[in-house]
């Protein structure tokens, strides 16, 4: 019914903070009326925005920005954005602070999974040093060397840890195998592979799912394919582990053991919370991903138009442009042609990337 201030900037936020500020989950404010629509919105004029509520403590608020905090279909939140200027947000504002607002709510779920879990995880010692390196990871490289550690500890022989691409669609067209590993052999995949869904030795149908073998040599009801794929890989007892965000499957881990045999509930139990743990690190770290890269386009936008206001004539500003093209995107050379309401340019000659 309310949504709560739990944190915020400045004299007025700790004051707000202090008396428990809190809003209707209603039309009355933009707060409420982001988590109520569970959508952002913007006024570039509180003024003549109907919704916005007008805080005492915050009277010279011109602009106001509230994005959802959301994981899956769940709302944990509002992030709320002010600002003294009018019109102080465009659409490159909206997409850096609705990632940062995506990245809040994943470590909201993380902090949020570890608490509930943390009984679990204290008397379960691979699943608590799991969880304390996977809320550090910073690339996929390290969330798989977690999983790894953590099905060799539990007695595994070995695993296959798998990302659906492309991210998000309900029918990916490749498994991308992040990590392979193997106790006793080398495997037929290496990671880094990527196979097609349709052709390859795994069917998303069936990795998206749990399920257990305990004797392979009875698992008629697996695809052919995937049976002689982990003939090949000697596996005898089999586990797979969905690695699922909200509604949404992002991948797996497929464990095995060399021998067939039951696996203890125990050891079942930590497989799926260290799934739930592995599928909210990659999502952060894919969310970190994509907030570099886009800040490092920026980077480089800015700085080629920096080189292009400095110059004084257009053959000066057509150099500069091809340069800089053809330094971020590592191209061999970059070709500008001028329009015929311009004079003939003899440009220079094509600019040499320095990764080409």
């Amino acid at each position: 019914e309310w949504a709560v201030l739990q944190e915020a900037t400045g004299e007025a936020g700790a004051l707000m903070k202090a008396q428990g500020h809190r809003l209707a989950l209603a039309d009355t404010s933009m707060v409420g009326w982001t988590a109520l629509h569970r959508q952002p919105r913007i006024a570039l004029d509180v003024g003549e925005d109907a919704v916005h509520f007008a805080n005492p403590l915050l009277p010279y608020t011109r602009s106001e920005m509230t994005l959802p905090l959301m994981v899956g279909g769940r709302l944990l939140g509002v992030l709320d954005v002010q600002s003294t200027e009018e019109a102080a947000f465009d659409d490159d504002d909206v997409r850096v602070l609705q990632s940062m607002a995506n990245q809040i709510a994943i470590a909201i779920e993380n902090a949020r999974r570890i608490s509930d879990e943390a009984a679990l995880l204290e008397a379960t010692s691979p699943i608590y040093r799991a969880s304390r390196r996977l809320t550090t990871a910073l690339s996929v490289e390290e969330v798989v060397d977690v999983v790894i550690t953590s099905v060799a500890d539990a007695g595994a022989t070995g695993c296959l840890i798998g990302l659906f691409e492309p991210p998000g669609s309900d029918e990916p067209e490749v498994i991308h195998f992040v990590g392979a590993w193997s106790q006793e052999q080398p495997l037929p995949l290496q990671p880094g592979t990527r196979a097609p869904v349709k052709e390859g030795p795994l069917h998303h149908r069936n990795v998206s799912s749990p399920w257990t073998v305990t004797d392979m040599a009875q698992a008629t009801h697996l695809p052919e394919r995937t049976r002689v794929f982990l003939h090949r890989l000697r596996a005898r007892a089999v586990t797979n582990v969905p690695l699922q965000v909200g509604e949404r499957v992002v991948g797996f881990v497929t464990i095995y053991r060399t021998v067939p045999a039951p696996f203890s509930e125990a050891t079942l139990r930590l497989y799926e919370t260290l799934g739930d743990q592995v599928a909210v690190a990659l999502e952060r770290v894919r969310l970190l991903e994509v907030t570099s890269r886009r800040a490092e386009d920026e980077a480089t936008l800015r700085a080629i138009g920096d080189r292009i206001a400095q110059a004084l004539d257009i053959k000066t500003v057509v150099h500069s442009a091809a340069e800089g093209l053809s330094e971020a995107l590592q191209a061999a050379g970059v070709y500008i042609e001028l329009g015929p309401g311009l004079a003939t340019l003899e440009g220079p000659e094509p600019v040499e990337a320095s990764g080409g």
